[in-house]
């Protein structure tokens, strides 16, 4: 699991151990990745840890070899870590920010899913869940690295599910929808200038949030859990948001 150690990560993590799952947890912060472990095995689940960037090929590799002398055999990557990237028109913002949400967003995914799967199709079983958003169907103005690159996410999956037809090794995207934790956090709490773009952005949030569109974690920790037992061949490379997954949770169709 990237970006474990809080927020959504950090749900799926524990909505995983909670299920007997043997869980890694990787993300920036030693402090956090060790907190994060620690409630873990204060609750009596099976987890470890390590700090790594996701953008780094070299640390993240030497961190999920250390994990899985640990851990044994990953059957399981959730691709969580990502940013949101600057907020503002394309010509108003910083090129090498807005690149640094590709990035994180979507290389961090890429070296994850490189370090892994060779061992998965060894296997010849496993699963890839990648974090994705509504934003990278439908346009948003003003966040556009973020649209961007969690378009990139969805088609990255896409594709990949296609190359790993009959391998037994089987991916899907998610869209969580808006989780109420972590970056809406900050949302709710007003802490950007409502002049802002940033701002501006989060005004919006905030109302789909007053309006009851917003999604328990353990809700979207539900999700993941399902596609990690659920995904086949079939529905392998697929796009799915939380309702999505419920129609799959209960009847097995795509």
């Amino acid at each position: 699991m990237t970006g474990g150690s809080r927020g959504l990560g950090f749900a799926v993590a524990r909505r995983l151990a909670q299920d007997g799952v043997r869980v890694a947890l990787v993300a920036r912060s030693e402090r956090g990745v060790h907190d994060a472990v620690t409630t873990l095995r204060r609750a009596g689940c099976t987890a470890y840890g390590r700090a790594a960037d996701v953008t780094r090929a070299d640390t993240l590799r030497t961190a999920l070899d250390e994990l899985r002398c640990e851990l044994g055999t990953v059957d399981l990557l959730v691709n969580n870590a990502g940013v949101e990237g600057p907020f503002g028109p394309l010509w108003e913002c910083d090129p090498d920010a807005w690149w640094a949400a590709m990035d994180t967003n979507v290389r961090g995914v890429l070296l994850a899913t490189h370090a892994l799967l060779p061992g998965m199709l060894a296997r010849r079983t496993g699963r890839i869940v990648n974090l994705a958003s509504h934003a990278g169907v439908h346009r948003w103005p003003h966040v556009s690295a973020y649209s961007v690159s969690k378009a990139a996410v969805i088609k990255l999956t896409e594709n990949l599910g296609q190359e790993l037809r009959g391998t037994g090794v089987h991916t899907a995207s998610l869209h969580p929808g808006i989780v109420l934790t972590g970056f809406t956090d900050a949302v709710l709490a007003g802490e950007a200038d409502p002049a802002s773009w940033r701002g501006r952005a989060h005004v919006w949030l905030r109302g789909q949030i007053e309006a009851g569109r917003g999604v328990p974690p353990e809700d979207a920790a539900d999700a993941v859990a399902v596609l990690a037992r659920r995904l086949t061949e079939t529905s392998s490379g697929a796009y799915f948001t939380t309702e999505t997954v419920t129609r799959l949770a209960n009847d097995g169709a795509p």
